[in-house]
C-alpha cells in the first residue's frame, strides 16, 4: 500500500471514531458541594416516592452511608432524597457502509497490485458521505438517573445534590439501579464533575 493509501485510511479512521466520545466506562457520577456538613452528621433517607423499586434503593442508600460514617435517624433534620429518572433507548437503521476497499493480486505474495478504493457515496450500501441500508440497530441505550439532595429542615438549606447515570445493557433494571448506588453514596457532601464509573 503506497504511503497516500494509508494517509487517506488513517484520515477515515480518525473521522469515523476520533470525533466519537470516549466510552470508557458505563455511566457518570457528579456532585456538588454547596455548604459544610456538620461533625457527626445525622439523616433520614427519604425517596421522592414509594415505588418498590425505591424502597430497595432506600435501604441500600441507609447501608451504604452508615458504613460511610453517618448516622441514619427517621427523625433527623438534615434529609437525603432521591428519585429515579429514565430515558428509554431509541431505535434506528444500522450502518453497513464500505468505506475503504482494499485489494492486492500478483507477485508471489500477492501484493504487487495493491489497490485502495475509496467509497465517497454508495445508494445502496452506503459509504463516506452516506449510511448504508442496514438492519436495525440500538442508537441510544435507556439510560436511567438517579438524582439525590441533601437538605437541613431546620433552616431550609441545601447542603449538598447529585446525580448518577447508568446505561441499561444485559442486566435488569432494579440491578443496575442498585449497582448505582454506590457510586452516588460515596460522593455525598462532595463536589464530583463527570467521574466516569464502570457498572457491575
Amino acid at each position: 500500500m503506497t504511503h497516500r493509501a494509508l494517509l487517506i485510511f488513517a484520515l477515515i479512521f480518525l473521522g469515523m471514531f476520533g470525533l466519537s466520545p470516549a466510552n470508557a466506562g458505563d455511566g457518570v457520577v457528579n456532585g456538588v458541594k454547596y455548604r459544610p456538613l456538620p461533625a457527626s452528621p445525622s439523616l433520614r433517607v427519604d425517596p421522592l416516592d414509594n415505588s418498590a423499586d425505591n424502597m430497595v434503593l432506600k435501604a441500600e442508600f441507609e447501608h451504604l452511608l452508615r458504613s460511610d460514617g453517618f448516622n441514619v435517624s427517621d427523625t433527623a433534620t438534615l434529609v437525603f432524597s432521591f428519585e429515579v429518572r429514565d430515558e428509554i433507548g431509541s431505535w434506528g437503521e444500522g450502518d453497513n457502509r464500505t468505506v475503504l476497499e482494499l485489494t492486492s493480486r500478483g507477485g508471489k505474495s500477492g501484493g504487487e497490485n495493491a489497490k485502495a478504493k475509496l467509497n465517497l457515496f454508495n445508494s445502496s450500501d452506503g459509504a463516506l458521505l452516506n449510511p448504508g441500508r442496514g438492519k436495525s440497530s440500538l442508537n441510544m441505550p435507556t439510560r436511567y438517573k438517579i438524582e439525590a439532595t441533601l437538605d437541613d429542615r431546620s433552616n431550609g438549606k441545601r447542603l449538598w445534590q447529585g446525580w448518577v447515570t447508568g446505561d441499561l445493557g444485559m442486566t435488569d433494571t432494579l440491578t443496575l439501579k442498585k449497582n448505582m448506588v454506590p457510586y452516588l453514596s460515596q460522593v455525598v457532601g462532595k463536589t464530583v464533575t463527570s467521574k466516569t464509573i464502570i457498572l457491575p
